[in-house]
């Protein structure tokens, strides 16, 4: 039991709890699994030591700054919660497969990612979302992206390194222990 409290949770446990109980039981275990999954959300109050206990006992340990969205896989901020008092939802409830309730299948996820979700499992929106971004090419927009920032990356280590080598053979031209054919060499990819 709770210490403090005017219910009693004892009977439910991790160990005896399974896909075919009732209805009852297995919604007192997915409020349990959403409340073990607040308390580990950047920024979240710490739990009671009698809760956390509890918690833990049915889900495991609790990772401060843990959670994640179950879509996009984000970190999830307990103050979004604060939105919703302003009218604007940012954080929902979301389903793995969205025909299960259970703690396995449930979490919590930004509400435009649970939104494009849909009423597909993640699978088949990982699926879907894959298929679209084939279409619109975006490996390719990505691929030339990442040429384009290596480019100026390797043009902007050269320039600067060269300049550093120049000053050393400079000044010590004898003791220079690269030798002018890698200061050459700098010269001609710059």
């Amino acid at each position: 039991m709770l210490k403090g409290q005017n219910f009693r949770l004892t009977h439910i446990s991790h160990a005896t709890y399974n896909l075919h109980t009732s209805s009852h039981h297995s919604c007192i275990l997915v409020a349990a699994k959403l409340t073990w999954l607040v308390y580990q959300m950047e920024n979240a109050p710490k739990p009671p030591s009698d809760i956390k206990e509890y918690l833990e006992n049915l889900f495991g340990k609790m990772a401060p700054n843990s959670t994640l969205c179950v879509i996009c896989r984000l970190p999830l901020d307990y103050k979004l919660f604060s939105m919703a008092a302003r009218g604007k939802v940012a954080i929902e409830t979301c389903h793995k497969n969205p025909r299960l309730h259970n703690p396995e299948n449930i979490g919590f996820g930004h509400r435009e990612c649970n939104i494009a979700q849909g009423a597909k499992t993640l699978d088949e929106f990982y699926q879907w979302i894959s298929e679209i971004l084939v279409r619109a090419e975006y490996k390719k927009y990505f691929i030339i992206q990442m040429n384009s920032h290596l480019s100026l990356i390797k043009k902007t280590f050269c320039t600067h390194f060269n300049t550093i080598l120049k000053c050393v053979y400079f000044f010590f031209p004898l003791t220079c222990p690269i030798g002018n054919s890698y200061c050459n060499f700098l010269n001609s990819i710059s």
